[in-house]
């Protein structure tokens, strides 16, 4: 993203509350993620077990902080859920991208499912990936299996695998590659998850800053209230990425495009391709706010948002 781009002096900012929401949803996760199982459910069903906040309790340093928590599942039940359940696609998306760097799974086995044939690892998220394939991935980027070949086929018949020298062999006669090398994978997929929930800890700060706003700050950007939406009466000189959760598919390509300084019409950022990133991380949008339209005007970025 262009350190020059800021937002239109058209922009509503009706989606910055919810943006505050979703950030302080990436805490209640975590509390969420620690329950059992019939907490969880629990939780899902739309009530809140006395676990949760005991969990909360022990991820929040300030206390004070934990009231303001319990008050934000109370007041937006629905939407935190929602939210939670966003960032559990996330957390998911971004084991995929992991996997799919350090070659433990390719673009065409993950499309076709062949990730959770065989005997597989499974990680916490749920996806699954093969043992086989990762134990030899990792051989021919590190050559750890040198000297040690019988420990490296006992492990895998530990777990019910078939290793053999020759598929060792095949893995050291490769090119020495890195364990891990983003480059593997197109940066639309990296763009996609890392700002799938947006940037940390900055919307509230930004909303707080709107609220409370002092004659010269509101006379330099003139930030003014409309009911749920925040207007900036001149062209604000700060942009920061709003939630991609929040955008639909053709309107989050437009953007991708516009964010990765791309051609309009670049295969990588079009709609059907945004979508096939998105089916094949299984990512979550939020159910609302939906930024529906991003265009470029003459003085920024504007963003039109359907509540």
């Amino acid at each position: 993203m262009s350190s020059a781009t800021k937002y239109s002096q058209r922009e509503k900012f009706s989606w910055l509350n919810h943006a505050d929401l979703l950030g302080k949803s990436s805490i209640i996760w975590q509390g969420v993620e620690q329950l059992n199982t019939a907490q969880q459910e629990t939780f899902w069903t739309g009530k809140t077990p006395k676990e949760l906040w005991e969990k909360l309790a022990g991820l929040v340093e300030k206390k004070e902080y934990v009231q303001e928590i319990i008050h934000t599942i109370e007041s937006n039940p629905k939407e935190i859920r929602d939210y939670c359940k966003v960032r559990q696609s996330q957390g998911k998306a971004t084991t995929i991208l992991l996997s799919l760097c350090q070659r433990e799974v390719s673009i065409n086995e993950l499309d076709k499912g062949e990730n959770k044939k065989g005997i597989t690892y499974d990680y916490p998220s749920g996806f699954k990936v093969s043992v086989k394939k990762t134990e030899l991935s990792r051989v021919a980027a590190t050559g750890g299996a040198k000297g040690n070949w019988d420990s490296l086929i006992k492990i895998g018949a530990t777990m019910g695998v078939t290793i053999t020298n020759e598929d060792i062999k095949r893995a050291l006669w490769r090119k020495r590659r890195p364990l891990h090398d983003p480059n593997q994978i197109s940066i639309v997929g990296h763009f996609l998850v890392n700002y799938w929930c947006g940037e940390k800890y900055i919307y509230g700060m930004w909303r707080n800053w709107f609220e409370t706003a002092d004659k010269y700050l509101s006379e330099k950007v003139g930030v003014v209230r409309d009911n749920e939406s925040y207007i900036c009466k001149k062209s604000p000189s700060f942009f920061f990425i709003p939630p991609l959760c929040f955008f639909s598919n053709c309107a989050l390509a437009t953007f991708c495009a516009m964010a990765l300084d791309k051609n309009p019409s670049d295969p990588a950022t079009t709609s059907d391709a945004i979508r096939k990133w998105i089916s094949r991380f299984g990512l979550k949008h939020a159910s609302h706010p939906k930024i529906i339209d991003a265009k470029t005007t003459g003085d920024g970025i504007y963003f039109q948002t359907r509540l």
